[in-house]
């Protein structure tokens, strides 16, 4: 059986939470950006490893 799932799976909710949790990151040194593109990055890794 094949799970399937798309590539935006959680980007809005992703969105919502580094909009809401923003200066609080900044201020840990995260950057938002980059958050955005390590979470699509570990989709394609799961995609690829199942």
């Amino acid at each position: 059986m094949f799970n399937v799932y798309p590539l935006d799976y959680g980007d809005q909710e992703l969105q919502v939470l580094l909009q809401h949790f923003s200066p609080t990151l900044v201020k840990a040194g995260v950057r938002p950006a980059e958050a955005e593109m390590e979470w699509t990055m570990l989709k394609k890794e799961i995609l690829r490893c199942h």
